[in-house]
């Protein structure tokens, strides 16, 4: 259920969650070498019976500990640290949904995303897709088409660089997935992908991916 109107949340989190010296059950250790991660949002959302029309949010986020910043310099006794932190922007709404049948409709969406290029590999990020329902009579399939651009920190490809490893600056993902209930119970959902520029995978300018997904309710 969505409530209309504008919005502020915050969350402290573990920064970081587990213990690997005891991997079984839940460990939440608060201390200052883990530090916390801080997370805040601020939006806007409207609604209409129940079904959410539209929403605009930004955030950010930081790490209380400090993190080792991408450094050429291989010969330093002294590792230089900063804060970890980013910025996002989100926002999305829903185009075209007739009253007569809520599950028909088209929405769609956009991500914006930055992070401290001194610490992170991937410091920019851009995201935007569409959603169809109903599509070809049927209430409950979906059709989504979507692109993704990432972006590599110059520091993160220059350490990359001096271990023999050439990484592009950017990252293009283009994906295409439909939802089609089979049955009552059984839902598939094929997915394909094109990724432009792999940045794990130095030595192919391209990736081709498929994937499906099941689902099984009783």
């Amino acid at each position: 259920e969505f409530e209309n109107g504008s919005y502020i949340q915050t969350a402290l989190l573990d920064g970081v969650p587990g213990n690997l010296e005891n991997p079984y059950g839940t460990q939440i250790i608060l201390n200052k070498n883990d530090g916390l991660l801080v997370i805040n949002e601020m939006g806007i959302v409207n609604s209409e019976e129940e079904q959410l029309k539209s929403k605009i949010a930004f955030g950010g986020w930081i790490y209380t500990a400090k993190s080792e910043v991408n450094n050429l310099n291989i010969f330093s006794l002294s590792p230089n640290y900063q804060n970890n932190y980013g910025f996002y922007f989100t926002a999305e709404s829903a185009f075209y949904s007739p009253h007569e049948n809520s599950n028909l409709g088209l929405n769609g969406f956009v991500r914006i995303g930055y992070a401290n290029p001194q610490v992170n590999p991937v410091d920019f990020y851009l995201g935007t897709g569409f959603k169809f329902s109903g599509l070809f009579g049927t209430d409950n399939n979906e059709l989504g088409l979507a692109i993704a651009f990432s972006h590599n920190s110059q520091g993160f490809r220059n350490i990359a660089e001096l271990n023999g490893e050439l990484i592009k600056p950017y990252e293009i993902n283009l994906e295409a997935t439909f939802l089609m209930p089979l049955t009552p119970y059984l839902i598939i959902q094929p997915d394909i992908q094109y990724i432009i520029n792999p940045s794990y995978c130095t030595n192919s300018n391209s990736a081709f991916v498929i994937s499906s997904r099941i689902q099984l309710h009783f």
